[in-house]
Formats: structure tokens, C-alpha cells, sequence
């Protein structure tokens, strides 16, 4: 399990909008309707749905990869790992005590 999805990173870099369960970690990475497209996790008709949904919308595809390019543009390493400690501080806690 990836925490912080660098395939939708580097896909937005490419101008290529992502399509994701709205999960930790992908929900983060993926703007609904801005950058990409989310769907329940639990709902493969609705992942379907996305998929299609943009297969036959070049003109939504391309405003969402292009606005997932210029997202891109401000996620530097150190912005991701900055999210990735600032998710994992909010939803792990020490187990070792």
C-alpha cells in the first residue's frame, strides 16, 4: 500500500489527470474534479463510471490534466514528505508504549 501515491505525481507532471478510490493518501493527492477523479472505494461500477466518464470527454480530460500539470508544479519532494509525516501523524499512533 503506497501512503502518498507518487503515480499520480508523476501522471499530473505528464499532464495525465488520475482516476483513485477516495482513500487516504490518494484523496490527498487528487483534487476531485480539479485534478483528477474520485470514486468509493467499495464501488467498482463507479470506478467504471470514471473511467468511461473521461474515455469519452477529451475536453474534461485535458482541463483536468492540465490543471493536474500545474499542480504538479508545486509538489517538490520535500512537500511530499511533509504531507506524508503530516498524514502519518494524524492517523498512526505509537503502538510501542
Amino acid at each position: 500500500v503506497e501512503g502518498f501515491p507518487l503515480t499520480v505525481l508523476e501522471a499530473a507532471r505528464c499532464g495525465v489527470p488520475s482516476l483513485g478510490p477516495d482513500t487516504l493518501g490518494i484523496n490527498e493527492a487528487i483534487t476531485h474534479e480539479r485534478t483528477g477523479v474520485l470514486f468509493a472505494p467499495d464501488d467498482p461500477e463507479a470506478c467504471a463510471r470514471a473511467i468511461l466518464n473521461l474515455a469519452n470527454d477529451p475536453i474534461k480530460r485535458d482541463a483536468l490534466g492540465e490543471a493536474a500539470r500545474e499542480s504538479s508544479l508545486t509538489m517538490t519532494a520535500q512537500r511530499s514528505a511533509t504531507i506524508l509525516l503530516d498524514l502519518l501523524d494524524t492517523h498512526c499512533t505509537n503502538t510501542s508504549s
